[in-house]
This record gives C-alpha cells, structure tokens and sequence, in this order.
C-alpha cells in the first residue's frame, strides 16, 4: 500500500511536469527580454555616485551593478531611483580587493530619474556602477539565484546557470589594469576604467544570450584579483517546475536512498 501511496504521488508530479513542459512547448507566440536602455559612472573616492536614467517600455526590470575596489572593506548601503529604494540581490568579494554588488527594481516606472548609490564611507581605491533597464520580463518570477565567481588572472570569468530564451546580466570589478576590461561572447553595456593610466580599478556590465549554461568572461590586461557577479533574467511567461518530494521507502528497491528532501527526476 505504501509503495502504491509513492508511486501515484510520483505519477502526480511526473504528469504536472508533462502539462507544464506541453503548455510550454504549445505556445507559438511570446515575449522576449530586451535591453531597454543603460546608464553608467564612476567616480574617485565617492561617498554617493549619481546618473540619470530613463526607463521606457512593458513589463520592465531595472539592475543596478556596482563594481569596486573595497580597500577599506566598503559597500553600498543604499540605491534609489527616483527616490525609491531598490532590493538588494547579491554580493560577492575578492578579499579587498575587488568587490561587485546587484541591486533590482521590479516594474520601475516610466520616467526619466537620478539612480543614486550610497557607500558606508568614502570608497579609497574609486567605484563605478551601470544601470540597465529590460523589457519583456517576466513579472512573478523575473529572474533566478545570484551567482558569482572570483580569481587572480588576466580574464574573469564565471559559468552562470540559465536557460534558452533567458538573458544574462553579469558585472565585474577588477583592480589595478591598464586598459578597460574586453568582453568576450557578450554585449558590453558598461566599462569603465576610474582614473586615467596604469594599474587603476575597472568594472564592467555586459549581457549573454540564455542557455543551460552560460560562460561569461572578460579579457583583462593583468593578472590581478577580479570578481563577478550575475543573474539570469525570465521573460515573460517563463514556467518555473516544481513538484513535490518523496520519500524512499520502498520495501523491494531502493531509488537513491533518498530520505525525502530531493526532487523525483
């Protein structure tokens, strides 16, 4: 009896995602995620940077990108647009020596306002952010678990986990290079270097189309400590699949040894 219990919960979840995966797949017509528009500065030794940015379109995502060298070990407390706060999405460091935060607005509105983002203390070794608004994204669900990834080497990279139909957004920061950093197999929409000449922080946004999994990268012009942050942006009508989970007791066969925490494949 209990075996049979585990089998129709296991058909009930099998069944849901084969209804799912067919509404997917029987849509002909659907939205897809588009840059709507980008803005970006740096500064030297900012408390607060400041840039205005137009937001226009349907179904709108703002990401903010801030990339800097934490010397000091600072970070943002704060970013508004218009005034209105934005969420915090995620961080990542490389010790003190490069540091990349997200920050994101749902459905921002259509107006043209100042992004202003606000650090603990003034930023000793200079900072920068982009701000980039989208089109096309999904409303609920817009966009998946931060990742990130840090190194000491002439490129920065990350491999992100996405999906077809998705779009990437990924920021780095990078200390002390002599040129601004190059993109490879994305769309730049950001870079800058902080102050003129050699050995200066850099940082940079840029987008990558959506697949099972994405390898971003940058070619930088020395081996230095670097970090990377990104999301995975949904379009609108994206199925995110769920079901429920099981336990393994079966009295004949074992399937995993699961004890009820994992997802059926």
């Amino acid at each position: 009896m209990l075996d049979d219990l585990k089998y129709q919960g296991f058909e009930r979840c099998l069944r849901i995602g084969v209804g799912l995966m067919f509404l997917v797949f029987s849509v002909t017509a659907h939205a897809i995620v588009t840059v709507d528009n980008v803005s970006s500065v740096f500064g030297v030794n900012p408390t607060t940077l400041t840039v205005s940015h137009a937001t226009a379109g349907s179904d709108r995502l703002m990401i903010v990108g801030v990339s800097l060298r934490n010397d000091d070990n600072e970070f943002v407390t704060s970013v508004t647009y218009g005034g209105t706060g934005l969420t915090f999405v995620g961080q990542v460091s490389n010790g003190d020596d490069a540091r990349v935060e997200l920050w994101s607005y749902l459905n921002p509105p259509v107006t043209t306002a100042n992004v202003v983002v606000n650090f603990n203390e003034d930023v000793r070794r200079d900072a920068g952010f982009g701000v980039i608004t989208f089109n096309g994204v999904d409303q609920v669900s817009p966009f998946g678990f931060y990742q990130s990834s840090t190194g000491d080497s002439d490129i920065a990279s990350a491999s992100v986990v996405s999906a077809v139909g998705e779009m990437v957004i990924g920021v780095m920061a990078a200390r002390q290079q002599d040129a601004n950093p190059l993109v490879v197999g994305g769309t730049e929409q950001w870079t800058y270097k902080t102050q003129p000449g050699n050995n200066e922080t850099v940082g940079a946004g840029a987008t990558f189309s959506g697949a099972p999994t994405v390898n971003m990268s940058w070619n930088l012009t020395d081996n230095r400590e670097w970090a990377v942050g990104a999301i995975s942006i949904r379009e609108v009508g994206a199925v995110v699949l769920a079901c429920d989970t099981f336990r393994d007791e079966f009295s004949a066969t074992s399937y995993g040894n699961q004890d009820g925490t994992a997802n059926w494949s």
